[in-house]
C-alpha cells in the first residue's frame, strides 16, 4: 500500500480534481479520486502481468489470497485520503487508543482491528 498510494498521482488534491470536474473524478464518481486511481493503476498492473506480481509462485498466489491482497490494499491506501481523516482518527481513538503491548488482550485486539491498525499506520508513515 505504502508503495502504490501515490502511484499517477498528478500533484494536486481530491477537491481540485473534483471541482475541475476531471475525467478521473468523472470516472471514480468524485469518490477517493486519486486514491482510487492509483489502485486502479497499479492493481491493474499486478493483474494483468504476472512477472508485476509478487504474489505470483508464493505461498500467497491464487485468486482467494489475490481478493485479499486486494481488499487489504484498498483499505490502507483509501486511509491516505484527507477527506476521512478525521472520521478514521476518531474511529481509532474509540477503538485503539488504550491500547498498549503489555495488556493481556492486545494480541486479539489487534487482530481483529488489524485493518484499522494498517490504516493508522499507513497516515503516520505518509506526511
Amino acid at each position: 500500500a505504502a508503495a502504490i498510494h501515490d502511484a499517477g498521482h498528478p500533484g494536486v488534491d481530491n477537491n481540485f480534481m473534483i471541482q475541475q470536474e476531471d475525467d478521473l473524478a468523472r470516472n471514480f464518481n468524485d469518490q477517493h479520486v486519486l486514491e482510487m486511481h492509483s489502485l486502479n493503476l497499479t492493481l491493474r498492473v499486478m493483474h494483468d502481468n504476472p512477472e508485476m506480481n509478487f504474489l505470483e509462485g508464493s505461498h500467497l498466489s491464487g485468486k482467494s489470497n489475490w481478493l485479499m491482497f486486494k481488499s487489504a490494499v484498498t483499505k490502507i491506501v483509501l486511509a491516505t485520503d484527507m477527506g476521512q481523516h478525521f472520521e478514521l482518527v476518531a474511529k481509532f481513538g474509540t477503538t485503539l487508543a488504550d491500547l498498549r503491548p503489555d495488556h493481556e488482550d492486545y494480541e486479539k485486539r489487534v487482530n481483529t482491528h488489524l485493518h484499522l491498525v494498517l490504516q493508522m499506520a499507513m497516515k503516520v508513515a505518509d506526511p
